[in-house]
């Protein structure tokens, strides 16, 4: 795996050695076809390949900024967002139970694959031709992606993650980076009541439902919006079919949350109750329930904890379990808490009920403490403050809704995916109003 990593990180810096502006904004969907157990290196500190790639390509941005192609620059709307994030991570290193190195070395990953990429991605944005490039991005690596979870689904097999985890090691170093074990170990794939818990090209499944539901979001809206970027209308169709089965193949319930919220994000509560709408929902929902019988135990596995333990599912009483173990976390330092990456320590000594990923409460309070969760709820007020001008308040107010209230449910997510989403819907938008031939009519 190692083999691969290095050669995609050379692949790509060749191609941005060249097309800069162009690779930029391929890799921002592209990435999302090498989860973190294909890395140029695993011991520490580790560096998997899409965080190899990041770097790179900042610091070529350094040698590309003034090209002609990245001005004007523009001013970058996630900054009020980073300050205030950054000041909370700066705050709890200071007051860190580990080795302050690794806080710093938690750090810097976190805001330079982060805020510096999605930085430079604004940068690049510039054009109809940018956007065209995108959108056939996503089209692309949502069909490599969803077909992927098609055949896992159907034959209990992925051939990709098979061939990764067999050509990578598998040790402490690994820990967390993949949860998949292929079947020809006589394990048979996770299953929750009937229906395999789709991962495709991601270590975890969860990651694939959100992937998922960004994107089906996306196109979604560039379908509403009549945007032009994709002639043919079939193919969108089709691909935001796909990344529809995907968001059920993930069998996740935080995306499902996700989608309900975002539905309102794009249509008024008018459009989404028209019989047109709810008729095809009611046939595709009675469907899966006749196909997948044990399907709504989904929901109801949350307050069974019987049902849970048959569907390897979590419930409000594992949860409060969790929450108690975060608590213990934060009280230890409940103003500024342990540190980044603290919580990993932390499971090292006794505090084990707790996985880290399991909400962002349970990320964020035992790490950064009460003042980090102030300036995450501020980071996102400083967003909706910024692209509430081009992306008006309700859609907005309803799409980050959906990100904390799935971030709550499940931990933080890829900020890199939701935040080219906001991104590139708002530059859509701004063509649009400036009369750019890219809209029909």
């Amino acid at each position: 795996m190692q083999y691969l990593a290095i050669a995609v990180v050379l692949a790509v810096s060749l191609f941005a050695c060249r097309w800069y502006k162009q690779t930029v904004i391929v890799w921002m969907v592209a990435q999302t076809l090498f989860n973190a157990q294909i890395a140029v290196r695993y011991s520490t500190p580790s560096m998997s390949c899409v965080m190899a790639t990041d770097f790179v390509l900042i610091g070529l941005y350094f040698f590309k900024a003034r090209s002609a192609s990245l001005q004007p620059k523009e001013y970058f709307l996630f900054k009020e967002a980073m300050i205030a994030i950054l000041s909370s991570y700066i705050l709890s290193t200071f007051f860190a139970i580990g080795i302050s190195s690794a806080a710093i070395t938690t750090t810097v990953k976190y805001f330079a694959t982060n805020f510096v990429l999605l930085y430079i991605f604004q940068q690049c944005l510039k054009s109809t031709n940018d956007l065209k490039l995108f959108f056939r991005s996503v089209l692309i690596v949502s069909f490599l992606q969803t077909t992927n979870a098609l055949y896992e689904s159907i034959f209990q097999d992925n051939l990709w993650l098979d061939f990764v985890y067999f050509n990578s090691p598998h040790d402490a170093s690994t820990l967390g980076r993949m949860f998949y074990i292929p079947p020809q170990l006589g394990n048979s794939l996770e299953m929750r009541y009937g229906m395999v818990r789709a991962r495709s090209f991601f270590g975890l499944h969860i990651s694939f439902g959100f992937f998922c539901l960004m994107y089906l979001h996306l196109l979604m809206t560039s379908y509403k919006n009549k945007w032009d970027f994709i002639k043919n209308k079939q193919i969108l169709i089709t691909v935001s079919i796909l990344l529809f089965a995907g968001i059920l193949m993930g069998n996740s319930k935080t995306s499902y949350i996700g989608f309900a919220i975002m539905l309102f994000s794009i249509y008024s509560t008018k459009q989404i109750f028209n019989p047109k709408i709810i008729f095809p929902l009611a046939i595709v929902a009675i469907t899966i329930t006749q196909l997948f019988p044990e399907y709504l135990n989904n929901f109801f596995s949350l307050f069974d904890s019987t049902l849970a333990d048959e569907g390897g599912g979590s419930t409000i009483e594992g949860r409060k379990i969790q929450f108690q173990a975060a608590q213990s976390m934060f009280e230890m330092s409940p103003f500024v808490g342990n540190g980044p990456g603290s919580i990993g320590l932390l499971k090292s000594k006794g505090f084990g009920a707790i996985l880290g990923a399991e909400s962002s409460l349970m990320q964020i309070l035992p790490e950064r403490g009460l003042y980090g969760l102030a300036m995450y709820f501020l980071a996102f007020f400083c967003i909706f403050k910024r692209f509430k001008p081009v992306l008006g308040e309700k859609n907005l107010a309803f799409f980050l809704l959906a990100i904390i209230a799935m971030e709550f449910a499940t931990g933080i997510l890829d900020m890199t995916i939701w935040g080219t989403t906001l991104l590139v819907t708002r530059k859509a938008i701004l063509l649009n109003r400036q009369g750019d031939s890219f809209v029909k009519g």
